[in-house]
């Protein structure tokens, strides 16, 4: 049971930035248990996927946007980023069968993993949040794409969303951050109650962060 309060503590908190409302507020609550109750559901719905060959794997895969995947085709990604959001266990195995055996496969980073130290800050939802990613230089000349897949309604299919991130980070970092910042906010809002993100990854709620909710308190 304690267990089970500190997550939602964790998952009031995170949440408070995407809905932009106080951690206590009854929406924050709502959507906190939401997702802790599609928790368990979210992981038997990975592993029964995860269990099926290629083949019949990719049956259950829609892309979400054709366009991206040529891109990524064309010129594979030599890192995937992306967030704890619904089967994202099986991302890199998707990835690479729609890729085919062109190259070796696409290394994974999740942004929100344990963050190393000393970790970066990417701009999530109005504020600065700690990250899990490497150090900049590894990024040096690399391509990087920022991807998920989620469960679509009936947890039997999954929709694959591929977001390749122009430029290099270690030459132009700024809009590189911004462009994976605006990538991950917008999956995170599309499917929040399958954000299963497990850790803080800001210091504070909302409401002690965020200006308007301090200048509302004064």
């Amino acid at each position: 049971m304690d267990e089970i309060r500190s997550q939602e503590a964790i998952l009031r908190l995170n949440l408070s930035y995407v809905l932009h409302e106080p951690s206590t507020s009854p929406a924050v609550g709502a959507l906190a248990r939401q997702v802790l109750s599609n928790w368990r559901r979210i992981s038997a719905a990975t592993r029964r996927l995860g269990s099926l060959d290629d083949l019949a794997l990719l049956t259950r895969v829609v892309v979400r946007n054709y366009r991206s995947l040529w891109a990524a085709q064309a010129q594979p990604p030599d890192m995937l980023l992306t967030v704890r959001l619904g089967a994202w266990p099986l991302l890199e195995r998707i990835v690479g069968l729609h890729l085919g055996e062109q190259r070796s496969p696409a290394q994974l980073h999740l942004l929100d993993g344990q963050p190393a130290s000393p970790g970066w800050d990417l701009p999530l939802f109005r504020a600065p949040a700690r990250v899990s990613l490497p150090p900049v230089e590894q990024f040096a000349g690399q391509r990087a794409c920022f991807a998920t897949l989620v469960f679509r309604p009936g947890w039997r299919t999954l929709l694959l969303d591929l977001t390749p991130l122009a430029g290099d980070p270690a030459e132009e970092r700024e809009p590189w951050v911004a462009s994976l910042g605006t990538a991950a906010e917008a999956a995170i809002r599309g499917f929040t109650d399958q954000w299963l993100c497990a850790h803080a990854l800001w210091e504070a709620p909302a409401e002690r962060a965020l200006p308007e909710f301090v200048a509302d308190r004064r």
